[in-house]
């Protein structure tokens, strides 16, 4: 359990079979109009994802047979494509895809050994993992979810089921190696947008055996570690915001081909694009309901520069967009349905009108532009595609058709996302001080950074590019991509330095140590409580793993924490074993026993108060900040 900075062989599978499934999801999206790699893998993860809701919510067949016929598909689709490839008439190009993968390898070296720690992980993400590999289905009023939010779509825990259909565990890293996956996807739809804009717009470049490498060097860079909206934390983790940004800036590449094809008067390819522009948009919203807002706004955008500006869409055009909004509102529809009904109060909701937050909104637009200013790099982008967007509306403006659809549809997607965050602080069920102070306002916002990369690519100016020389810069470029990722592996690898794989061990141990069953209670007097949910989840999954039932675990914490007064009226007597995330010497009279500050505890239930069964100093790296009436750490010994 502990992260190892170096490629370890205990993570190593996880990598591999995810792969695999990634190459099955292209060879589904092959399936539905999509050729290239990039897209392709959006696309047929989208099916996935819409297969997986509609037989889920309307049916009671198990979800492993619907994995089983995505997976025959899926090699279906690959074959197909290998075929195609032998016979000189290739229906997939997986060039900039495996350029850009290559160049990602030292960035996966440093990824693959990976641990979950964020609270959000624990919280929801892995819980709904664990949840649908345990019952392979979702969850039910008769079998609810552990999870703070079970309602959330399972798009995302679709790639770690594979994997645990495939070797029987459930991984906790499974959505980080996605994540990272689905970086390499934003980076080759980025390459091979700038790659086109530059082919079309200087011909004599086309056979430049280098600029496809340089092309692919700058996608994976600006997709990954110098994009303006990348923070390790986010984007590798299970959380589902680097995903959807990723998704976005696919989305932006079938934009531009679709338009492309509506300009070349091809509307047997236009029809294909928006077949897969659908699907990819169905992995879109299967990730957060929330998420069919950016859907609205990227086709807002499309509508407002193909319909403001000559060439304007025609009527066929339009009816091609109406597939890609019409196919994922019916699966947000029937997801949504499905949870009201099975998982009441899982939802985002907003709240009454009579109970929104106006007395803290000016608190919140001010904390919104503080962010703003401090994160300036997203926002100084924003502002800069939004002006040129602005521009493209000139009669003369020289920007091509496609180009021009996926700037306006960035900007819009990006400023509207912004407008739709602070609209939630006012309406949305967030607490008071979460509004107050605008809370995760980065992280939402952050989601559109790889889109307005996209943006800026379909954009920029390409004249003086042809004044660089190109193979000196091609392998300045290629060094930087293979080199960025180990020279900063610190400052990405955050789980280096947390105290969650500590905790984590201690619990294993723990599981092992209790017999089978036995309830265990869980108190957090001094932190926030996120010691006790990673706790607790990690008893249930060593349970689990060790072929047991899940016992029952019940947290006691408070995210302000628990003062002594308030932990003299807690009832400890409720389970046989008590798990203290931390322990203080003024803890005694409450179980009995001398305890240190700064260790954690397992005690057992004796006739008079307790018996320490193991202890573990707690990590140094935990910020247990809520110490009102209780001592420091002191380095005591723990047993």
């Amino acid at each position: 359990m502990s992260p190892s900075l170096l490629p370890d062989l205990a993570h190593l599978p996880v990598l591999v079979v995810l792969v695999a499934v990634a190459l099955v999801c292209i060879g589904i999206g092959a399936w539905v109009g999509a050729r290239s790699a990039e897209t392709a893998l959006i696309a047929g993860w989208g099916v996935a994802g819409a297969a997986t809701v509609v037989v889920g919510t309307l049916t009671a067949v198990p979800l492993p047979w619907v994995m089983l016929l995505l997976g025959g598909i899926g090699i279906a689709g690959i074959g197909r494509v290998i075929a195609a490839t032998f016979s000189a008439q290739p229906v997939m190009q997986f060039g900039m895809a495996a350029r850009v993968g290559l160049l990602a390898l030292p960035l996966a070296a440093g990824v693959e050994s990976m641990d979950a720690t964020g609270w959000d992980d624990f919280s929801h993400w892995l819980p709904n993992l664990a949840y649908l590999c345990i019952h392979s289905h979702f969850p039910t009023l008769a079998e609810p979810s552990p999870s703070f939010h079970p309602a959330y779509p399972y798009g995302l825990a679709l790639p770690g089921y594979a994997y645990f259909l495939l070797l029987g565990s459930v991984r906790d890293n499974a959505a980080i190696i996605w994540n990272l996956i689905l970086l390499v996807a934003a980076g080759a739809a980025v390459a091979t947008l700038l790659l086109t804009r530059l082919q079309r717009s200087f011909p004599d470049l086309t056979g430049a055996r280098a600029l496809p490498w340089a092309a692919a060097a700058i996608g994976l860079l600006v997709a990954g570690l110098a994009c303006p909206s990348f923070v390790a934390k986010i984007v590798f983790s299970n959380m589902a915001d680097g995903t959807t940004g990723a998704v976005l800036a696919v989305l932006g590449l079938l934009v531009f081909e679709w338009v492309a094809a509506i300009n070349d008067g091809d509307p047997r390819r236009r029809n294909r694009m928006a077949l897969a522009m659908a699907f990819a948009s169905v992995a879109l919203i299967d990730l957060r309901q929330a998420n069919a807002a950016l859907l609205a706004w990227l086709v807002f955008g499309c509508l407002l520069a193909g319909c403001l500006r000559r060439p304007r869409l025609g009527i066929a055009d339009l009816a091609s967009l109406a597939i890609v909004v019409l196919l994922p509102l019916v699966i947000w529809w029937l997801w949504n349905r499905y949870a009201i009904e099975q998982m009441p109060g899982g939802q985002f909701a907003f709240l009454p009108f009579s109970d929104w937050h106006f007395a803290e909104f000016p608190d919140t637009l001010r904390n919104i532009v503080h962010v703003m200013l401090t994160k300036g790099g997203l926002f100084a982008l924003i502002l800069l595609i939004s002006i040129r967007a602005a521009l493209t509306f000139r009669t003369r403006d020289a920007l091509d058709a496609p180009s021009r659809v996926v700037l306006v549809s960035a900007a819009v997607v990006s400023l509207c996302n912004i407008g739709f965050l602070a609209f939630t602080y006012l309406a949305a069920d967030f607490s008071v001080s979460e509004a107050r102070a605008a809370a995760t306002f980065w992280r939402y916002a952050g989601e559109t950074g790889p889109l307005a990369v996209v943006g800026f690519v379909a954009a920029m100016p390409l004249a003086w590019l042809r004044r660089v020389p190109m193979v000196p810069a091609t392998v300045a470029l290629v060094g930087v991509t293979l080199i960025a990722p180990i020279a900063t592996v610190g400052l990405y690898r955050y789980d280096l330095v947390s105290p969650i794989p500590v905790l984590r061990h201690a619990s294993e141990v723990t599981a092992a140590s209790v017999p089978p069953a036995a309830p265990i209670h869980i108190v957090d007097m001094t932190g926030n409580g996120f010691g006790a949910l990673v706790v607790a989840y990690q008893i249930a999954a060593a349970d689990y793993a060790h072929g047991s039932p899940v016992r029952t675990t019940t947290i006691t914490s408070r995210t302000a924490g628990i003062p002594p007064q308030d932990a003299a009226r807690i009832d400890l007597t409720g389970a046989p074993y008590l798990w203290l995330v931390e322990g203080a010497p003024e803890m005694d009279h409450l179980v009995g026993v001398q305890l240190s500050a700064g260790c954690s505890y397992l005690l057992q239930r004796q006739a008079t108060g307790f018996s320490i069964v193991a202890g573990w100093p707690f990590s140094r790296f935990m910020r247990n900040d809520q110490r009102t009436g209780w001592s420091a750490a002191t380095g005591a010994p723990c047993t």
